[in-house]
């Protein structure tokens, strides 16, 4: 569902994603699959804030869902560099070959960073 949700951003579907957040808000509310989607409609609403802080309890709730690291360094890539690299190396340390974490190219000095 959080790829779902993802789709759903990517093609600006305001209303199919608050559909879906809701619903799996109904479901289940401490699945981190509702928290990613909820976070995917605040980001695509440009709510940044609120967006992380759907990501960051999605993660709260599973450590190990690698997603929402990688969403929560694509919403801070533009405001905080640093901070976006921490959330994709912690993307990493949760699923190495999660390859949405892996955003940069490989030639870029920013992509060198995650080796450290």
């Amino acid at each position: 569902m959080e790829i779902y949700s993802s789709l759903l951003w990517q093609l600006q579907h305001s209303v199919e994603l608050s559909f879906l957040a809701q619903e799996l808000f109904n479901i289940n509310p401490q699945c981190p699959q509702a928290w990613i989607a909820m976070g995917n409609l605040f980001s695509l609403q440009k709510e940044r804030a609120q967006a992380l802080t759907c990501f960051r309890r999605a993660f709260q709730l599973d450590p190990t869902c690698a997603y929402a690291y990688t969403l929560s360094g694509h919403e801070s890539i533009d405001e905080d560099l640093d901070r976006a690299i921490n959330f994709f190396q912690s993307a990493l340390r949760a699923d190495a070959r999660h390859y949405n974490a892996w955003c940069v190219d490989p030639q870029d000095s920013f992509s060198a960073s995650f080796s450290e």
